[in-house]
């Protein structure tokens, strides 16, 4: 059985994938489609770093230049959205987890009286 094509095309500003009447003839090759094209530039370029910093974030691990970037993001004040989102992205790559002590998960026997399964 022949795979399945899919129809239209993506849209590097929102996101999604949309019939080919959604773009204009430069918005093929741009993969912007007429809905972000019409956007301020300000807007369209913070739409398209979030997209950047969103791909990221599921990452197990980052590059030197991906890192960079989002420290540069992170200090940028033009974008206020997009600086949060990746602060936040470099907080909890920064904070790996706390260690358990295993001292306090042991149970004593004296512990098992108090368990209501034990019976």
């Amino acid at each position: 059985m022949p795979k399945k094509k899919r129809q239209g095309h993506y849209c590097r500003i929102c996101g999604d994938i949309k019939s080919n009447e959604k773009f204009s003839g430069k918005g093929h090759a741009a993969h912007i489609c007429k809905s972000c094209a019409s956007l301020p530039i300000e807007r369209r370029n913070e739409l398209q770093y979030l997209n950047r910093v969103a791909g990221m974030m599921f990452k197990p691990f980052l590059t030197k230049d991906e890192r960079s970037l989002l420290k540069k993001y992170a200090k940028d004040d033009r974008y206020p959205e997009l600086k949060e989102f990746a602060q936040s992205i470099l907080d909890g790559r920064d904070n790996p987890p706390d260690v358990v002590d295993m001292e306090d998960d042991i149970f004593y026997d004296d512990d098992i009286d108090s368990l209501p399964f034990s019976e």
